[in-house]
């Protein structure tokens, strides 16, 4: 009997052994998703973070729910006075088993109402601005070395400024982490990107209303960055330079608009077609390939392009592909169409070609018919009015070889045929042809219906001396040294007198 009562309490000291952890624990778990020891453990945890990141992190309440449902309010981080993160709400949905592992697995990631500045922690890249909503698929993860893979995104009411700098001092020290980030599936809507490059001296926005990525791949070491398979619908898509005189607005400045599309807006606008500030609307897109490379050179691929620029081009259908590297943009492909006229060409253009002390070359293949319409818009910034009104309304057709600049300009193959007007053939140099001490030859075969048009645009002392009636053919060498023209060759009058 006393032996059975021995053995009776081993065993219940035994039980109460085994079942104080499983209630500590129990009772521990069910703690854990008590609120107020959730904000305490919260309130500990960013304390911890803060002294090892020095910086001010701050969350203002947490809820947990079963298993591992996460959701945060008030979400801070401040780092000497500058605020790189606040967060309104977050909420987390995090599997156990892939913890054990040394992964976080996130199964739906969504984040409301948040400021970011991502300061200097991408080499080399800072954005700045505001996302309404960001939410990920169920298949998300983030490994602690600095990989994450999101199948499934969508981002909504953002209006981000991101400047990237290829002119950086470079860091010889070994970062923490390489961040190697692949996206898939994306979806953008109602947001707006602003984009500075080389020192702000030229920005790229975009507004997007329905925007879609298929697959973007970026590391932070060196920077690169490459996507595919983009679509958008009701775009807007613009840039500007600072060869415009009047854009003086600074990358901190624009930092600080509500709206980020404010700074080309700004910009007083010119009469038809800027190369310098260039803003299309009713954008429908779709680009192939799209690259950001260490070196600061950005590669695109587009086979499909349609949109109306604020000047009144419409483009009913574009294609291009080519890069900009450096302050040069390389076109390899480009084909255009309008309701009045069509475009083939190939260029290499310095994005400073216009400035006065530019001695940079620019190089054009070209095949091109534009319609008047199309001629007027184009001719707007660089030509006087009064001389656009009396251009004819018919069609120019102009193919050949360019190349030059400031310093020179060269023509080989080059053909001009002006519907009603004249048809010229032409090959040669002229060496300063915006200065008055120019000089040069150019060999030419011409044929002049009506010389109207073409005598507006000679000098006006010129005109004066000079009468071409219609009819009138022409083959030689055309001279110009200074002020004075000279032409030696045949030239053959069909009726009237010179």
């Amino acid at each position: 009997m006393k032996k059975g009562y021995v053995i009776l309490n081993i065993m219940k000291w035994m039980a109460i052994v085994v079942a104080v952890p499983f209630l500590l624990f129990l009772i521990l778990a069910i703690l854990v998703y008590l609120p107020p020891v959730q904000n305490y453990a919260v309130r500990i945890t960013a304390e911890k973070l803060s002294e090892r990141m020095d910086m001010d992190i701050s969350v203002e309440k947490v809820r947990l729910a079963f298993p591992l449902d996460l959701s945060l309010h008030g979400v801070m981080a401040v780092e000497h006075g500058d605020t790189l993160a606040d967060i309104r709400a977050l909420r987390l949905n995090i599997p156990v088993r892939p913890l054990l592992k040394g992964e976080a697995k996130v199964q739906g990631v969504e984040i409301y109402d948040t400021h970011v500045n991502t300061s200097d922690y991408i080499p080399d890249v800072q954005a700045r601005g505001t996302i309404g909503v960001l939410k990920t698929g169920v298949d998300a993860s983030i490994s602690p070395l600095g990989r994450v893979k999101v199948n499934g995104l969508h981002i909504g009411e953002a209006d981000l400024y991101i400047a990237l700098s290829d002119t950086a001092a470079v860091d010889t020290t070994e970062a923490e982490t390489k961040w190697d980030v692949d996206v898939k599936n994306v979806r953008i809507e109602k947001s707006n990107v602003c984009l500075s490059m080389n020192r702000d001296e030229m920005r790229i926005r975009c507004g997007m209303e329905d925007f879609a990525l298929g697959e973007a791949k970026v590391n932070t070491a060196p920077m690169l960055t490459r996507a595919k398979n983009i679509q958008g619908d009701g775009l807007s898509i613009g840039y500007a330079t600072r060869l415009r005189k009047d854009y003086k607005q600074s990358a901190n400045d624009a930092l600080m608009h509500k709206s980020i599309d404010q700074w080309d807006k700004k910009l007083p606008q010119r009469a038809g077609l800027d190369p310098t500030h260039v803003l299309c609307d009713e954008v429908e897109l779709s680009i192939a390939s799209l690259a950001y490379l260490p070196d600061g050179t950005i590669q695109v691929d587009v086979p499909w392009f349609k949109g109306k620029e604020r000047s009144g081009l419409q483009i009913n259908e574009l294609i291009a592909k080519g890069e900009m590297k450096g302050n040069r943009v390389n076109v390899e492909v480009l084909k255009m169409k309008t309701p009045h006229s069509r475009i083939e060409a190939k260029a290499s253009v310095p994005l400073n070609i216009l400035e006065k002390q530019s001695r940079e070359i620019c190089q054009l293949d070209l095949n091109a018919q534009l319609g008047w319409q199309d001629l007027h818009l184009l001719s707007a910034p660089w030509v006087d009015s009064n001389i656009i009104k009396r251009l004819p309304h018919s069609t120019l057709s102009l193919c050949g070889n360019i190349d030059g600049g400031r310093t020179r300009l060269r023509m080989k193959d080059t053909q001009l045929h002006w519907q009603g007007v004249a048809q010229i053939d032409m090959e040669g140099e002229i060496k300063r042809p915006l200065e008055k001490n120019r000089t040069g030859e150019v060999h030419l075969q011409a044929k002049v219906a009506d010389a109207a048009p073409l005598m507006q645009w000679l000098p006006t002392d010129l005109q004066k001396t000079l009468n071409l009636p219609k009819g009138t053919s022409a083959k030689g060498i055309a001279k110009v040294n200074g002020d004075r023209y000279a032409f030696d060759g045949n030239l053959m009058v069909q009726n009237g007198k010179m």
